[in-house]
C-alpha cells in the first residue's frame, strides 16, 4: 500500500542523503543569448505581455532572468535567455506541456510539483541545463517520457518522486549526482539505462548502480521478472 504523499516526503527527507560521485563533467555549447527584460511574459509563445496580469492573456513573470508565479495553463513556452525555474513556480499548475529554451541552467525544488496534467516536457537544442531540483517533477503522474539533456549534473532528490507514468528513464553521460528517491514510486518504471560514458553510475539489465558496481541504487519498481540476482561484488 502507498503512503500518503506527505508522509514519504517526511521519510525522504529524514534519510535523504545525495549519493555523489566524482565524474567528467560534459559541458553544454552556451549560447549567446540576452536575458528577457523584467516583466510578464504570455505562457503560450514566451513573448513580453506589456500588460501583465490580465483576465484573457495568462502570465508568467520574469525576474533577473529567473521565471516566478504565474497563472498560466495548457502549453507553455519559456522566454529565450530566461536561466532559472524558481521553487514552485509552476507547482500545482494546470500545465499539458512545458518547452525550455537553450539558457536554462537550473530547474528549482518542486518547480512542477503535482502538476498532475503535465505529459511533455521539451528541451532546445543546445540546452545549459545542469540541476533538476529537489522533487522538481514530484506528482507529475501524467508525464510518460523525458529526455534528460547531455549536460545536466545533478538530479535532485525526489526529483520524479510519484511520477508512476514513466516507463523508462536516460541517464546521460554528465550527471555525477542522483539525490535519495529520485525515482520513488514511478509505478510504471520497468529500466534505467545510463550512456557508457558517465564515470559514476552504470545500468546493468536496467537497473541502476554506482560506477563500480558495488553498491546498487534503484531497482525498478514495474520489472517483470519473480526473482532477482544481486550481481557478484
Amino acid at each position: 500500500m502507498k503512503l500518503s504523499a506527505g508522509v514519504r516526503k517526511l521519510f525522504i527527507g529524514l534519510l535523504s542523503f545525495m549519493l555523489t560521485f566524482s565524474g567528467v563533467i560534459i559541458s553544454p555549447v552556451q549560447a549567446d543569448v540576452p536575458a528577457p527584460g523584467n516583466g510578464f511574459y504570455f505562457c503560450t509563445t514566451g513573448e513580453v505581455n506589456s500588460q501583465g496580469y490580465n483576465g484573457d492573456q495568462t502570465s508568467y513573470e520574469i525576474v533577473d532572468g529567473v521565471v516566478f508565479g504565474n497563472d498560466c495553463y495548457g502549453a507553455v513556452v519559456i522566454a529565450d535567455g530566461v536561466t532559472s525555474i524558481d521553487e514552485a513556480a509552476f507547482s500545482g499548475s494546470v500545465l499539458t506541456s512545458i518547452t525550455f529554451p537553450a539558457s536554462v541552467t537550473t530547474i528549482g525544488i518542486e518547480a512542477f510539483a503535482q502538476v498532475t496534467q503535465l505529459q511533455t516536457v521539451s528541451f532546445a537544442q543546445g540546452s545549459q541545463l545542469t540541476t533538476i531540483g529537489n522533487y522538481a517533477f514530484d506528482g507529475a503522474v501524467s508525464l510518460t517520457s523525458i529526455t534528460i539533456p547531455a549536460g545536466v549534473t545533478t538530479i535532485g532528490d525526489g526529483a520524479f518522486y510519484d511520477s508512476d507514468q514513466l516507463t523508462s528513464i536516460n541517464i546521460p553521460a554528465s550527471v555525477s549526482t542522483i539525490g535519495f528517491g529520485a525515482f520513488f514510486g514511478a509505478d510504471l518504471l520497468t529500466s534505467i539505462t545510463v550512456d557508457p560514458s558517465n564515470t559514476a553510475f552504470t545500468s546493468i539489465d536496467g537497473v541502476l548502480f554506482n560506477e563500480e558496481t558495488t553498491t546498487l541504487i534503484y531497482y525498478p519498481w514495474a520489472r517483470s521478472e519473480a526473482t532477482y540476482s544481486i550481481p557478484t561484488g
